[in-house]
Parts: C-alpha cells; sequence; structure tokens
C-alpha cells in the first residue's frame, strides 16, 4: 500500500482542514511558485529584492509578517544593479551587511531548459552547504536559454524541471533552521504593451499566483496586481512606494531606489486619486447615495464589466479613510439591471468638497 502512485484520499482523513501557510503574508504562499510580470522599468526586480532582503532578514514587508529564512537570487540581468539596490534597502532599513548574508546570489544561469543544469546547482549548494527556502529567479526568460518561449511543449518541460529542483531541495533536512517548503519566485516580461505576458501561457497556467506590475511614466510607485491565484483569496491591488538612498560605492555617492511603504489614498492630493477611486466616486456622486452592492454594480458596469469584489472593496475603504465618503447605518432598497428588488444595509454618500477640506 505504501508504494502506491495514485493513493485514495477522503475527507474523514483530515480531523483539522489543512490551511496555507504564508511565505509574506499574504501574498506568497509558502511553498508555492509566483509570477511577477512587467515591462521593463516597472521595478519588478525592486519589488521581487525587497521580498528577498525581507526574507533573509524577517524585517516586515510593508508592515506585513514575514518568515525568515535563506534566500537564493539567480541574478542575471546586471549583478551590480542588484549589489546597488541590495544596498539601497539594508541602508534604509538600518541592517549590517553581514544581516543580510542569508541572501546570496548566482550569477550563471540555472537553465530550466537544459538537461543537467539543476543537477549542477544542486551539487554546488550542496557543497557549499546552502538550502534556500526561497528563490528568485531573475528573469526566466535567461533561465530558458535556448527553448521558444513560445512553445508550450519546451516551457512545460522547463516548469517540470523547476519543480523537480524545487522538491529536490525540500527533500534536504539536515539544516534545522530551514522552512518546511521551498517557495519560488519567477520575474517574468510581459508583451511591449504591457497587456499580454510573453510567451506561452503554458509558463503561466501551472503557477500559483501570478501578479503584474503597473507604473506611470516617471512615478515613484508601482501598483501590484494578483491576476489570479491557487489556495488562497486573490490580495487587492497595492500601492508600492520607492524612495532615492544614497549610497556610497566605488565611484562616490549614489543614488539608488528601495521599496519603502505602501501607498494609500491618504498620501494622495483629490486631484491624484486613482482611476477606480475616482470612478467610484463620480458613480457615488451621481446617484446622491447607494448601497454597497449597488454601488459595486454600477461601478463596475461603467468599468466595462471587470471589477472584483476585493479591489472595489478596498476602493470603498480608501475612500471611507480619507472622508472623501460617508457611510451612513441606513436601509437603501433598489432595482438591479434585471428588475429585481433588492435590499443593502447602509448608504454611502459622497463627502462635499467643503467637508473634506475641513476634515483635512
Amino acid at each position: 500500500m505504501t508504494d502506491l502512485t495514485y493513493k485514495l484520499q477522503r475527507l474523514s482523513d483530515y480531523p483539522v482542514i489543512p490551511s496555507t501557510d504564508r511565505l509574506i503574508d499574504p501574498y506568497l504562499p509558502l511553498g508555492g511558485q509566483i509570477v511577477l510580470a512587467a515591462l521593463p522599468k516597472t521595478f519588478k526586480t525592486y519589488v521581487g529584492l525587497s521580498w528577498a532582503c525581507c526574507v533573509a532578514t524577517g524585517h516586515k514587508w510593508l508592515e506585513r509578517p514575514v518568515k525568515k529564512g535563506k534566500v537564493l537570487y539567480i541574478a542575471l540581468e546586471s549583478y551590480y544593479g542588484v549589489l546597488r539596490r541590495k544596498e539601497a534597502w539594508r541602508k534604509k532599513h538600518g541592517y549590517s551587511k553581514e544581516d543580510l548574508d542569508n541572501l546570496v546570489c548566482v550569477t550563471v544561469p540555472i537553465n530550466f531548459a537544459q538537461e543537467g543544469s539543476i543537477e549542477r546547482a544542486l551539487r554546488d549548494l550542496a557543497s557549499q552547504a546552502f538550502r534556500p527556502d526561497f528563490i528568485v529567479i531573475d528573469t526566466w526568460f535567461k533561465s530558458t536559454a535556448g527553448a521558444k518561449v513560445s512553445d508550450q511543449a519546451e516551457m512545460t518541460a522547463a516548469l517540470d524541471r523547476l519543480t523537480v529542483f524545487q522538491k529536490t531541495l525540500e527533500e534536504v533536512t539536515e539544516f534545522k533552521d530551514s522552512l518546511p517548503q521551498v517557495t519560488v519566485l519567477i520575474l517574468a516580461h510581459t508583451d511591449k504593451k504591457g497587456l499580454d505576458l510573453f510567451g506561452s501561457i503554458a509558463q503561466f497556467a501551472n503557477c500559483d499566483v501570478l501578479y503584474m506590475l503597473n507604473r506611470q511614466e516617471h512615478a515613484l510607485e508601482v501598483t501590484l496586481s494578483c491576476m489570479g491565484a491557487r489556495d488562497i483569496e486573490e490580495p487587492a491591488d497595492l500601492t508600492i512606494g520607492l524612495e532615492k538612498v544614497v549610497i556610497e560605492t566605488a565611484n562616490g555617492p549614489e543614488e539608488n531606489l528601495t521599496v519603502v511603504k505602501e501607498v494609500t489614498i491618504m498620501d494622495k492630493p483629490g486631484s491624484e486619486i486613482g482611476k477606480d477611486h475616482t470612478l467610484a466616486k463620480e458613480v457615488l456622486a451621481a446617484r446622491g447615495g447607494a448601497g454597497f452592492d449597488q454601488w459595486y454594480e454600477e461601478t463596475k458596469s461603467r468599468r466595462g464589466g471587470k471589477l472584483s469584489t476585493a479591489i472595489f472593496t478596498k476602493v470603498v475603504k480608501d475612500l471611507v479613510k480619507a472622508q472623501r465618503v460617508r457611510h451612513a447605518d441606513i436601509p437603501n432598497v433598489w432595482v438591479d439591471a434585471l428588475g429585481r428588488e433588492r435590499k443593502s444595509k447602509g448608504l454611502y454618500q459622497v463627502v462635499s468638497e467643503g467637508a473634506e477640506r475641513a476634515s483635512a
């Protein structure tokens, strides 16, 4: 019985239903394969490296809980650039260089498109007594050199090798401080418009979480959006703020960016709030007031039918927190697009500009 490949499992086998643990709560499921996709110059390396630095030190990521562990960063796009960004993060958050020794880099690709590459990597990691808990691949394109990124079979084979690499490392048990599962972050490219993922959909169909980044030109902030997730609830959109930090280099002082904070509607003047916030406020103002469900459905319709309840809930919380919308515990009856009478508990209304300024 112990050698069965297809072992039957039943609900009664689980006195307690398992839950998904997190490496960084709620964004990175422990033991998952996560893809972070973006156009060039959209801060994907900064975001990925900030996750890596936080895991290596146990430092909270934007006040979110983090499990401390060892990190392998496969730096294939400007290693010196990675060093400078790492130094900027260290200086901003007050750590010593030795505090970041759990974050190691390699600059030679582990080529998941070729036979033998993961075996060499496993051997070299073992010889240096290093078992990573978190692996960052920067980038997937350079880690599959020689393969056709548009070929489903070749990309599926590369992902299979990545999974073998991940699971083989999880079987290493001689390090008592290791986390029980290895988490992988893949930094990937989008197409030139930043709308679609680059290459075969096979690269992303099997990932546990898919994120995309969106940055307005010249802005020192970027929005992280979850495009799909397994085993975890999709996190709401998050806007990440970066800051310039002066570091010392061989050529003298140099400015480098690092992730420093979550940007909320409270950080922005009224004229600069996000498109979703502006649209939601305009819909509410046009009606003079609405319950949550009615407000959501009309905003979703105005947005072309694409708006998750998680994103809209965050928008509503932001607007209420910024005192640009108020909520009154008043029963509200309305008719939806199908002519059905609906009831909502509580009425939302736009706060007048004069009241906004008075409360600021």
